[in-house]
């Protein structure tokens, strides 16, 4: 798997299990800058990456994940989640990430 197609796969990992690190007003943001790029798996985790190092709470969560989705004897396992390569064929990647942000929101808020 390329370097940000196990990015990605990360971010949206992060998205699904730690929805609450992330603010309204940050689920904005990403959406923006995703929406203002094409769909295009480097341009977009470079984009996303640039923006969690601005996020230190956010960034240190992702390379946890990253960490522990990408270790040697973890290799083999399914993260649960269609390849981010897999999405690029379907023209979607955009629209994936953007729809894992919203869905973050409401799972922050069903877990109050």
């Amino acid at each position: 798997m390329e370097a940000e197609n196990q990015f990605l796969t990360a971010f949206q990992q992060m998205l699904n299990t730690k929805p609450k690190l992330l603010k309204d007003s940050e689920r904005k943001e990403l959406e923006e800058l995703i929406i203002s790029l094409p769909n295009d798996a480097t341009e977009l985790a470079e984009a996303i990456a640039s923006w969690c190092t601005a996020h230190s709470e956010i960034n240190h969560a992702l390379k946890q994940i990253l960490g522990d989705l990408f270790t040697p004897e973890n290799s083999g396992e399914s993260t649960g989640m269609v390849s981010n390569s897999e999405l690029q064929e379907e023209n979607n990647l955009r629209g994936t990430l953007i729809n894992n942000i919203r869905q973050s929101s409401r799972l922050s808020q069903s877990i109050d």
